[in-house]
């Protein structure tokens, strides 16, 4: 998801237009041998002698092999159209002829096209016509369950995740509940029981917080924290995590239309990271939390909230730990956006609230 946002930042601070492609049956446009011999039975209608199988030429959805098999295709049709897989991402691609850039995203069998010019997008579209099915959806409003609100001229785009939560509010039987304004109760630190809980048996705890977590890494930072929170107890989840759970779901049913929003401007990108740790918060383990933002012009691109893995002798190494964490993200996003051909300042500031973890960071030999 980082990917994506940081593709759509980058198209918006240069007033890209955005079109969504969709490729008809995508998974069997695998062209070449497969490098595995997969045999299947004769489908119905087929005549063949007893025991006769039948080797596969081509790929087939439900093989393993089938989506590597379509990246590997599409992959080459790109590279033969000039464009160039990105090293932090394979699966967005550039290609740049003197001034002129374009962006492609690939998804699954969906991608998104971003280029200044309508001219240039139809070009590449007519190019991929003749090697797919290609169904063109448009102006990007809705993919990967995230919708998008794009005014490229004004260079302002939301990205909000309104309609998912709303049938998540549906499936978990939350449509009547009370409306809260805060994920958690403050203070509260769930603890982990012994002995699986009987009446959790007939509650879907683990498909809500899989459905919380998914928002959470799409546009939602401010839950991130608590999903962390909650993932720790899948195993033997209690009453009292699923009603945290559910207070979370209440959370979003009452913020369900805040977004992240992104701007342009005919200036540098402003890149700057926030990195902070509490310290042994978790009783049981005394494992720190990282938390950690990566924002582009003022709105978040990467954010992570992770459970530590070591644990940590004093609040300097806890802080410490979370400011490598954000800088191996600055590093990433920062080649990534080169890649781009995005402009970018020479030096990122990363923000940090503990003076030790700062004059570590700043020692030679660290």
């Amino acid at each position: 998801m980082s990917s994506i946002r940081v593709y759509l930042s980058a198209c918006c601070h240069q007033g890209f237009h955005i079109q969504q492609y969709d490729v008809d049956t995508a998974l069997l446009n695998g062209h070449g041998h497969l490098e595995e011999e997969v045999y299947i039975y004769p489908p119905r209608g087929v005549q063949a002698q007893a025991n006769e199988v039948c080797l596969l030429k081509r790929s087939l959805y439900g093989l393993k092999q089938a989506a590597a098999t379509w990246f590997k295709t599409i992959s080459q049709v790109f590279l033969e159209m000039g464009f160039r897989h990105c090293r932090t991402d394979s699966c967005i691609f550039v290609r740049q002829r003197g001034n002129s850039v374009v962006y492609i995203a690939l998804y699954v069998d969906g991608m998104l096209i971003g280029a200044k010019t309508l001219e240039e997008m139809k070009a590449i579209s007519d190019k991929l016509s003749r090697k797919f099915k290609l169904k063109d959806l448009g102006k990007v409003k809705f993919m990967l369950g995230i919708q998008v609100d794009y005014d490229r001229e004004q260079r302002s785009m939301e990205i909000c995740q309104t309609s998912s939560i709303n049938k998540m509010v549906e499936k978990f039987n939350q449509v009547d509940a009370k409306l809260v304004w805060n994920p958690n109760v403050q203070g509260q630190l769930l603890s982990t029981i012994e002995k699986e809980d009987e009446r959790m048996k007939f509650r879907p705890f683990r498909s809500l917080v899989g459905s919380l977590l998914y928002i959470s890494n799409g546009t939602r930072p401010d839950i991130a924290f608590s999903v962390c929170q909650l993932s720790r107890h899948l195993e033997r989840p209690s009453e009292e995590h699923w009603k945290a759970a559910v207070r979370v779901l209440r959370y979003l049913k009452s913020t369900s239309d805040i977004g992240i929003n992104y701007t342009g401007s005919v200036k540098d990108l402003c890149v700057c990271a926030y990195s902070d740790a509490d310290w042994a918060n978790n009783k049981e383990s005394r494992r720190s939390v990282s938390g950690i933002m990566v924002m582009i012009n003022g709105a978040p691109v990467i954010f992570k909230s992770m459970i530590q893995q070591s644990v940590a002798l004093s609040t300097a190494e806890a802080e410490y730990i979370a400011l490598s964490l954000c800088m191996q993200e600055v590093l990433w996003l920062k080649s990534l956006l080169c890649e781009l051909k995005a402009k970018i300042p020479q030096q990122i500031e990363v923000f940090e609230d503990n003076q030790s973890a700062i004059a570590i960071a700043k020692t030679d030999g660290y």
